[in-house]
């Protein structure tokens, strides 16, 4: 038996259906960010292909429902962009069951979405008691007797609530519901 070239074995490794579903996980994950976009990207990250299937790791549920509603446009998509081929890439599957193989952050870790939500107008500055905070039910009445009242029905509103509509969301809602609207 004559020794093969290692171009003759490169060339035979790479005609191999696991290496190049190896190669085209590779390709997605370097492209997953553009593809997807960055909000997506910081939730979900490719991991496997699997029986024809990417398998795609996120940090929740529901992270994973809102995104199988999307499955078919992303698919579409990645074979659009990357070239990949129908039978290469059949379905998409998110699930929080691959999260020990995954980078992804959890929601509200990374600092500039943390930052983001202390700054939300529904917010309050101020610190509550710590007796009060240990108690759900006394830390709600606290909350309710600092926040502004709605203007048209008198309840407690968070202040961007106010901001926004001028009214709380109950009192919005109701207007927009109404046929006039």
């Amino acid at each position: 038996m004559q020794p093969r070239s290692l171009e003759q074995l490169l060339r035979q490794l790479q005609q191999d259906p696991r290496w190049q579903q190896d190669r085209t996980l590779r390709q997605i994950q370097q492209r997953w960010s553009g593809l997807v976009g960055p909000a997506i990207a910081a939730q979900a990250e490719p991991v496997a292909i699997q029986r024809q299937t990417l398998q795609v790791a996120v940090s929740s549920g529901a992270w994973a429902q809102t995104l199988s509603f999307e499955r078919l446009r992303l698919l579409q998509r990645l074979r659009q962009e990357l070239k990949i081929k129908p039978q290469e890439i059949k379905d998409i599957r998110f699930s929080t069951a691959y999260r020990d193989r995954r980078t992804v952050t959890a929601p509200l870790e990374s600092d500039r979405q943390q930052q983001s939500w202390q700054a939300h107008p529904c917010r309050l500055g101020e610190t509550l008691n710590p007796a009060i905070a240990s108690d759900p039910l006394q830390r709600r009445r606290d909350l309710s007797r600092r926040l502004p009242r709605c203007p048209r029905c008198g309840i407690p509103t968070p202040p961007g609530e106010l901001q926004r509509w001028r009214c709380c969301a109950l009192c919005i809602r109701q207007q927009w519901s109404s046929p006039t609207g």
